[in-house]
């Protein structure tokens, strides 16, 4: 399900999900986004924080990294910063623990 589809209902119940520290929320690069940071050449991608580029290139195909509780807030309530939302939009959110 995707955050635009969810109700009011729904976020609220991930918030608190977040808040509670029960669950764990895990970025899945896409392919597209990796050939994106190999080609080093997008904006936001060169921007990305020293590392970065390399923790999402090492990423096997299904796995990812862990997201911040406040990204996930802000991303749930549609607060994201331009290049947060970018790169999210390249790649798979699942929750673990909920």
């Amino acid at each position: 399900m995707s955050i635009e589809n969810m109700t009011r209902e729904q976020k609220k119940k991930i918030i608190e999900a977040i808040r509670s520290k029960k669950t764990e929320f895990i970025f899945i690069p896409s392919r597209s986004l990796k050939d994106k940071i190999m080609q080093n050449e997008d904006t936001f991608i060169v921007s990305l924080p020293s590392g970065m580029p390399e923790i999402l290139l090492g990423c096997p195909d299904g796995k990812g990294i862990s997201l911040a509780p406040d990204l996930v807030v802000k991303m749930i309530n549609g607060n994201l910063d331009a290049k947060n939302k970018y790169i999210l939009s390249m790649g798979n959110v699942i929750v673990k623990g909920m």
